[in-house]
Formats: structure tokens, C-alpha cells, sequence
């Protein structure tokens, strides 16, 4: 099931968190999504949700948490996607 995650900036800014239990032989994952949907830079608060761990962005391989009250900065358009499965399928970490 996916569920929203509300955030300070709802008219410009959507987010989600879908989990996986992992019951037909694979890992369980959780995905967050964010996305700002504006030409401008955005920078939100997340609010209450069942999403407070470590993840993983699927784009950049960067490790970070995420937690209600949690503050992220986005580009304009920009999207985040961040998991719990580590390491991602295809995807190298950046050198520390």
C-alpha cells in the first residue's frame, strides 16, 4: 500500500511512502517518493507518517535519515527517491 506523507508545502510538493514486506521471497524494501512539482526551489518539512529510518537515494547512492520534521530542499522539478534496500540492483555507491 502506499501512503502520503504530508509535508509544509503540499500545493507544490508530493510525497509518498509505499512498503514491501518482503512475503514472495524478496528483501523488504520501503520507497519514499518526493517530488516538487514547481519551477522554483522548495523547501519542506515532512510531517507525521510510518517512514523514520535510514535510506538510501536511488539516484545518487547518498545515505541519509529521514524523520518526521525532517527538512529537505528541493530544485526546481526535482524528484527523490529514497530506499531501504541496500545496495541498490545496478547501482555503484560513490567512493567515500
Amino acid at each position: 500500500a502506499m501512503d502520503r506523507v504530508p509535508s509544509s508545502d503540499e500545493s507544490a510538493v508530493h510525497s509518498f511512502v509505499r512498503h514491501h514486506d518482503g512475503g514472495d521471497g524478496q528483501e523488504p524494501d520501503t520507497v519514499i517518493g518526493i517530488f516538487n512539482f514547481s519551477a522554483v526551489e522548495r523547501t519542506v518539512t515532512l510531517g507525521d507518517g510510518p517512514y523514520g529510518g535510514t535510506y538510501t537515494d536511488a539516484m545518487t547512492g547518498g545515505v541519509r535519515e529521514i524523520r518526521p520534521g525532517t527538512v529537505l530542499s528541493l530544485a526546481p522539478w526535482a524528484p527523490l527517491v529514497l530506499t531501504t534496500q541496500v545496495p541498490l540492483p545496478g547501482l555503484t555507491r560513490p567512493e567515500s
